[in-house]
């Protein structure tokens, strides 16, 4: 609201003359649950044609915010806007509670994701090394079976480290507080 009251106070110094002799005259006063911003007209002689873009703003963003709507008015003498006040402030509490709970909620989910793609990986990897050594111990007396079992085990253990988020080079959270840290440099 105070940034719709302030953009309406501009576009009525924006559009009026305003000098000693022709004084513009605001009122902002509370009527029937609205707040009305009303000024005498005195439009500039050289004026461009006026977009409406800060009145389309204003209906947009209280569009948004409640189902009463911003009235704009005008008669030979007056330029007036009716803005509903809004007292409900636990609905912008309520919004942003759920829109951090959904994001809450999205971080988890995708969470889950990669430690189902974890668990599947390692399980394939346990059930394919018994494989590997039957069939090397069937084949030759070579131990070739050690190559893939050992690389494939390593990228288990590189998979396991970024969902676990651990790294033993950097440290637990290592991430997480360099992404503080420049988040804290960058104020």
């Amino acid at each position: 609201m105070p940034l719709s009251l302030q953009l309406l106070l501009e576009n009525a110094v924006k559009h009026n003359q305003v000098t000693p002799s022709a004084k513009l005259h605001i009122q902002i006063y509370e009527e029937a649950g609205n707040l009305i911003i009303k000024n005498n007209i005195q439009l500039k002689k050289v004026l461009k044609e006026s977009t409406g873009v800060g009145l389309r703003n204003i209906h947009q963003r209280y569009h948004l915010l409640t189902n009463r709507s911003v009235l704009v008015q005008q008669n030979e003498t007056h330029f007036w806007v009716s803005i509903p006040l809004l007292t409900q402030k636990t609905n912008v509490m309520t919004t942003q509670t759920e829109y951090i709970s959904a994001k809450r909620y999205e971080r988890a989910k995708k969470h889950v994701e990669q430690l189902k793609g974890f668990y599947i990986h390692f399980s394939i990897y346990l059930i394919m090394v018994p494989v590997f050594v039957f069939i090397n111990i069937k084949s030759t007396a070579f131990p070739w079976a050690i190559f893939p079992i050992v690389g494939w085990g390593m990228g288990v253990i590189g998979h396991a480290m970024e969902v676990f988020n651990w790294n033993p080079f950097l440290g637990k959270d290592w991430e997480e507080r360099k992404i503080r840290e420049l988040m804290k440099d960058d104020e």
